[in-house]
């Protein structure tokens, strides 16, 4: 992602766990024996294990506790019991949620029994799986070998096992973790046994180095893997000969309009929405509808990159940091004051210099907007670079706003002054931009409103403009005290957010308004959905699921007569942990896999009365010793996330399994919503 996203710590998954404990994710050691939760809205359960991470220290065994976290619809209870673990001692654990009551149970003996009441979740299953967002350095790890969990419906007994990665592999995939897609039926009871075992953690220097010379695992095998520069050159070829055998895509104008459409609107020179047909239209400059696919994080030829700094072991050869593989080193590239210093390496572009030479920026990126193209995307999407030839969607940021508790106060004139000539130097030079699809101001969590800013203000003195507003606010709502968080941070983030909706038209009243992304993974419950609704063009928002209309989002969209727009989507592929990669909550299995994912997206999409278009994330698949941010040390074979959501890979290859049916899917998704073609 560009370096707006840099600034953010994006985790994009079954987030916020680490809430029951009021730590800071990467603080946190948490392993996932059976978890089943939407925890936005406060349903479900998750049963874990989990332990401090100390600063500058290794979680250690003596620390794990067992915790239980039970949603009942309304808030979340969490129960945890803590034994004297060994290591290579089995264990047998008994979480029952029935009757208004959990219980905990360790090796036969109850441990916890509090009150607590489940409400279902509509979401799969989890189990043997530590996400990369709960993961750090250890002196233990854990090995679930047995599950069985029960709710009102049928059991599900997944087979569990030890790893038959080789421990290079098991150490960067997390153990290739089993899986079952099944959800657990639950009206109001919950029955897990769960059996593990804590071994020694593994070390790292011993099992040294884990990727080769190409940034790829060196444990790993499969047929396209690179050998050699030679084979750079050969896929290069291989290229060149499917997209000639493809043809120039001619399905669209230079702005994903849609060229055999029986009608067409008026063109304005810039992107805008009618309905039309029944459906809600984007409409390009030339006034051709267009079902938007756009491609995130392209071309991205330097980021993502992972930490080098205290792990140089890991890694079989390291280019020099001069001459001419300087270009692919950065230095703290997240911008973190805990970094300063910090060295991080993009194998990408280590392998673009050895493809193409000096030239390697010019080249990359041409490559990267031949490929949009040939695959039938209509242009960028979020985290991209301007000024490639192709439409884009910025993201829009404040950071020199300075912030009241979270959020600057728009309550204050100052504030507001400062906010829009923040948001103005940003838009100004691109005001007559065609191909600018719109802005979005800020992404995800950083621009929710969160409880405690309530509770902050509320603690500052009377003067604070925010503090009168919610004064006068509560005054003008029969029944609103200063007591109701809820009502108050409503209020708040509705104003926000039509605060800086009128700022944004009132700069540009020509392009659209996408709004903050927002996200039931980050948001605090659907009342921010509603919050961003009425101030912006079109709902942009983010959205990790197996299909399209899955829920929360199905519901909303249909709820509301207002376009939408996805701005992250993605199913990576995992290969069962054979190329090193984790296993992303919402997942494939492999490329074939993620493929009829990535069709099955486009063709709900298209059809959804409100939806004028989507955007994949990403181009590149992040590095398998993590993106970062985190120094990394000898004890820490991953940093952030490490999965498998590009197009390409990391020797900038296309992974033709999975592209074939992108494009597949991009050229008839613009067909299927004109409702010139059958769904396929």
């Amino acid at each position: 992602m560009n370096m707006d996203h840099r600034l953010r710590i994006c985790v994009l998954a079954l987030v916020c766990l680490v809430l029951c404990t009021a730590a800071k994710a990467e603080n946190i050691n948490q392993f996932w024996l059976a978890a089943q939760h939407d925890w936005s809205a406060n349903r479900g359960f998750f049963l874990a294990l989990e332990a401090p991470i100390p600063a500058g220290q290794p979680s250690r065994i003596e620390d794990v506790k067992l915790v239980l976290g039970v949603g009942d619809g309304s808030q979340w209870k969490f129960i945890s019991a803590r034994v004297d673990w060994k290591l290579d001692q089995k264990y047998q654990v008994k979480a029952v949620i029935k009757d208004g009551t959990a219980q905990l149970s360790i090796d036969g003996q109850r441990v916890a029994n509090e009150p607590a009441r489940v409400a279902p979740a509509a979401v799969e299953l989890g189990f043997n799986a530590q996400p990369s967002f709960l993961r750090g350095p250890a002196t233990y790890q854990v090995r679930e070998t047995k599950l069985i969990a029960r709710g009102n419906g049928d059991a599900i007994e997944p087979q569990l096992g030890h790893s038959a990665l080789p421990p290079q592999l098991e150490v960067l995939s997390g153990g290739g973790v089993d899986e079952s897609h099944q959800t657990l039926k639950i009206e109001d009871s919950v029955m897990i046994d769960a059996e593990f075992t804590f071994v020694a953690a593994r070390s790292l220097s011993a099992i040294a180095p884990l990727v080769d010379r190409y940034g790829q695992a060196i444990a790993a095998n499969w047929p396209a893997k690179v050998r050699d520069d030679a084979d750079l050159k050969t896929a290069d070829a291989e290229e060149a000969h499917r997209f000639a055998e493809w043809g120039e895509p001619t399905a669209f104008d230079a702005y994903g309009g849609l060229k055999s459409s029986p009608w067409k609107s008026g063109a304005t020179g810039f992107y805008r929405v009618v309905t039309h047909g029944g459906k809600w239209w984007l409409i390009t400059p030339t006034g051709l509808p267009c079902f938007y696919t756009g491609l995130c994080d392209a071309p991205a030829l330097d980021w993502e990159a992972t930490p080098v700094s205290g792990r140089e072991f890991l890694f079989s050869w390291l280019p020099p940091q001069d001459g001419q593989f300087a270009s692919a080193w950065r230095i703290n590239p997240w911008q973190s004051t805990d970094e300063a210093g910090a060295h991080y390496l993009a194998w990408q572009t280590v392998n673009l210099i050895r493809k193409f030479g000096p030239d390697w920026q010019t080249q990359g990126t041409q490559s990267a907007v031949r490929r949009a193209k040939a695959l039938g995307f209509n242009g960028f999407g979020k985290w991209s670079s301007a000024g490639c030839g192709v439409p884009d969607l910025p993201v829009l940021n404040h950071a020199r706003v300075p912030n009241l508790a979270g959020h600057p106060d728009v309550f204050d004139p100052k504030i507001q002054a400062a906010f829009e000539q923040a948001l103005r130097q940003q838009i100004e030079p691109r005001l007559k931009d065609a191909s600018l699809l719109g802005w979005s101001v800020g992404n995800e969590k950083e621009e929710c409103i969160a409880p405690e800013e309530i509770t902050k203000i509320l603690a500052m003195p009377d003067d604070v403009p925010a503090k009168q507003a919610f004064i006068q606010y509560a005054q003008s709502h029969g029944g609103t005290s200063l007591a109701d968080t809820e009502a108050l941070r409503r209020f708040y983030a509705e104003r926000y957010y039509n605060f800086i909706y009128k700022t944004v038209k009132a700069i540009d009243p020509n392009h659209l308004y996408f709004g903050m992304w927002v996200t039931h993974n980050w948001w605090v419950n659907d009342g921010d959905w509603a919050a961003v609704a009425p101030n912006c063009d079109v709902i942009g928002y983010d959205f990790y699921a197996l299909r399209f209309d899955a829920e929360p989002m199905g519901p909303l969209i249909a709820a509301n007569d207002k376009p939408v727009l996805c701005g992250e989507f993605s199913a990576p592929p995992h290969y069962d942990g054979a190329r090193g990669f984790g296993r992303y909550h919402i997942n494939s299995a492999d490329d074939a896999a993620a493929g009829e994912v990535y069709k099955n997206w486009l063709t709900g999409a298209a059809k959804n009365r409100n939806c004028v278009g989507v955007m994949y994330f990403q181009y590149r698949d992040q590095p398998i010793t993590g993106r970062g941010p985190g120094l990394g040390d000898a004890n820490t074979a991953i940093s952030g996330e490490d999965y498998a959501f590009g197009i390409v890979d990391v020797t900038d290859r296309l992974k033709w399994g999975f592209v074939k049916q992108v494009r597949q899917a991009n050229r008839s998704a613009g067909q299927i919503r004109l409702g010139l073609e059958h769904e396929r």
